[in-house]
């Protein structure tokens, strides 16, 4: 003879199952509003990462253009240079320049 289909392992995994199911409304309460504020923290700093992702791709951007322009020898400093050597060789003081 077949059991029927809960039998004895049927009734008590129900009654594990349901042993954990019910919680006061506090407790309901308090977990959804502790839910509701890493929410909100899981946005913010996932805005915050995004935002420092963004900076960092726009310095390293700086970073390589200034690389180049040094490698080619393209400095904001370079025609400040040549003007200033080109003074000193006109008996110039460097003031007089700007």
């Amino acid at each position: 003879m077949k059991p029927n289909g809960w039998g004895l392992y049927g009734t008590l995994a129900l009654l594990f199952a349901s042993s954990g199911c019910f919680v006061s409304k506090s407790q309901l309460t308090t977990v959804e509003t502790q839910n509701r504020v890493l929410n909100e923290q899981l946005r913010a700093q996932t805005v915050e990462i995004e935002n420092l992702k963004a900076h960092s791709r726009q310095t390293e951007d700086q970073l390589i253009h200034a690389e180049q322009d040094l490698a080619s020898g393209r400095t904001a400093g370079e025609g400040s240079r040549s003007t200033l050597e080109s003074g000193r060789r006109n008996d110039r003081p460097p003031s007089a320049i700007y």
